[in-house]
């Protein structure tokens, strides 16, 4: 979808996209606390990935990359982003795993999600009237 987007095949503005992909953002962070089937949260997850794909899309778009650029750069993005994930992942896993034998690690849990959403909801509102 990110591919089509960036060949200008698009059905949102890239500011719409932008505030939509933020929410998304924040809406994930408090997502664990309320109770919803798989399904839904698998719905969610897709529809909120494309939002992200048409907005990186748009980005790309906009820095005027020549045509046949334009896979290798989606795909080195792509590539690096994963990467960085598993290595936070790798790094916060073993503290997680810690955390979890405590009491405090609920605590923990609801200040972070409160913090995602809270940073979520900053950049929506900055991204989208600042």
């Amino acid at each position: 979808m990110a591919l089509l987007a960036g060949f200008g095949v698009g059905i949102l503005r890239p500011l719409t996209l932008i505030g939509l992909a933020l929410f998304s953002f924040c809406h994930f962070a408090l997502l664990d606390r309320v109770d919803r089937p798989a399904r839904l949260r698998i719905a969610v997850a897709f529809a909120f990935g494309l939002v992200h794909g048409f907005g990186f899309a748009g980005v790309l778009a906009e820095m005027d990359l020549p045509r046949g650029r334009l896979v290798p750069a989606l795909f080195g993005f792509n590539l690096g982003v994963e990467v960085g994930q598993i290595a936070v992942v790798v790094l916060i896993w073993p503290l997680l795993r810690l955390l979890s034998r405590t009491r405090a690690m609920a605590t923990i849990a609801e200040l972070s999600s409160a913090g995602i959403a809270g940073l979520g909801l900053f950049w929506f509102i900055t991204r989208t009237f600042g």
